[in-house]
């Protein structure tokens, strides 16, 4: 489809009216999580807050004396962040696979695959051998199918147990590295290598733990990484250079480096969006850096909206989506990745998505810090 030619077909009722895209609980959630990045936590949540506080601070302090901590039997690179979702865990995931794959290492990630089908099974799930996805979306997560498809060499398993699945990976796959997504809190699997990413803006949000604020454990758990990676900006933040303190820091920006339609192959410029009007949405932890990178673009903005993370893409929805588009006056639908594979490829209107890219700036300097530590910690 030319990018000047939009679709013809369409199954949907006149648009009159703005529609509730999300039931109650689904409004309370996103308002809720919307204060995050405000100045002030909600009042009303803060003693819940100090309750999950001293939770996390004494889950660290006393595992070791009544779990035991697994040994892989192989190398352990583990990152994630201190707070809930949205600072580029899934890009870096797949920018020190793709490293490694490019020094004949054979990495498999291994994914908690949130929001998945049959969550609950007592063994892993594999998406891919090497050779890209084998399941469905909503077997996988949406998450490491997305890994699976954008880079089919690496091997990628989900499993609430990341035990179970770094066993999986070595033996029936045979893996000789292991990046584990979102692990930072994960205690049950010895981890060799620990990176903390922290997004340029706003790191911690509100400053608050769940649920007044989006802080998975206190901020001085920063202290057991070994790498920082302030992820969103090709230059380190204040924030970030304090929290390093000496440690090494190194910095990773998003880049679009093409687009395609959403039933279609072919990538085409991201300069040819220029000036075109655009109706996008995203059900990302952080739906504003999309939205800004998508402004940088150059595009007219007509409608944005933002869903839940991990949102789930019934008809009903989308459905919703498709009146609102119409109703805007936009020539052409835009989401992320990580939605466009919850869409079906039928979808009757124009739906375009961005290929963005993670970089790492110092890639050389930051992969041999990653070998530096698992050689110092007797893991290579």
């Amino acid at each position: 489809m030319p990018l000047n030619q939009k679709s013809t077909t369409n199954h949907f009722q006149p648009y009159q009216r703005p529609t509730p895209f999300l039931d109650f609980s689904g409004r309370l959630v996103n308002r809720i999580t919307r204060t995050w990045l405000e100045e002030k936590p909600l009042l009303l949540l803060k003693p819940l807050s100090s309750i999950y506080g001293l939770a996390t601070t004494l889950r660290r302090l006393l595992y070791p004396y009544f779990s035991q901590t697994a040994q892989a039997g192989k190398p352990v690179i583990s990152l994630g962040n201190l707070t809930v979702g949205g600072t580029g865990k899934t890009p870096l995931c797949l920018t020190i696979a793709r490293l490694l794959l490019e020094l004949h290492f054979r990495p498999a990630i291994l994914s908690r695959g949130y929001k998945r089908q049959n969550s609950q099974t007592a063994t892993s799930t594999v998406v891919s051998r090497g050779h890209g996805p084998t399941l469905e979306v909503a077997d996988s997560g949406d998450e490491p199918w997305l890994m699976a498809a954008e880079l089919p060499e690496a091997r990628v398993v989900v499993d609430s147990d990341r035990r179970r699945a770094a066993i999986t990976a070595v033996d029936n796959l045979d893996a000789n590295i292991l990046i584990l997504d979102d692990a930072f809190q994960y205690l049950a699997l010895k981890t060799d290598c620990r990176l903390l990413l922290l997004p340029a803006f706003r790191p911690f949000g509100n400053g608050a733990l769940l649920p007044s604020g989006p802080l998975r454990e206190p901020i001085a758990a920063h202290r057991l990484a070994q790498i920082l990676v302030n992820t969103g900006t090709d230059e380190p933040t204040p924030e970030a250079l304090t929290l390093a303190a000496g440690r090494p820091l190194f910095t990773a920006a998003y880049h679009f480096s093409s687009w395609r339609y959403l039933s279609q192959n072919e990538l085409k410029p991201p300069e040819s969006l220029a000036g075109r009007k655009v109706f996008a949405f995203c059900g990302l932890a952080r739906p504003d850096s999309f939205k800004q990178s998508l402004l940088s673009l150059g595009i007219e903005l007509k409608d944005f909206l933002s869903l839940p993370d991990h949102q789930i893409y019934n008809r009903s929805l989308l459905n919703d989506l498709g009146l609102a588009f119409l109703a805007s006056g936009a020539e052409f639908i835009v989401t992320t990745t990580k939605d466009a594979v919850k869409i079906p490829p039928t979808f009757p209107l124009p739906v375009l998505i961005p290929k963005t890219e993670m970089r790492i700036n110092r890639a050389d300097d930051f992969i041999k810090t990653i070998f530096d530590i698992l050689k110092k910690s007797q893991a290579l």
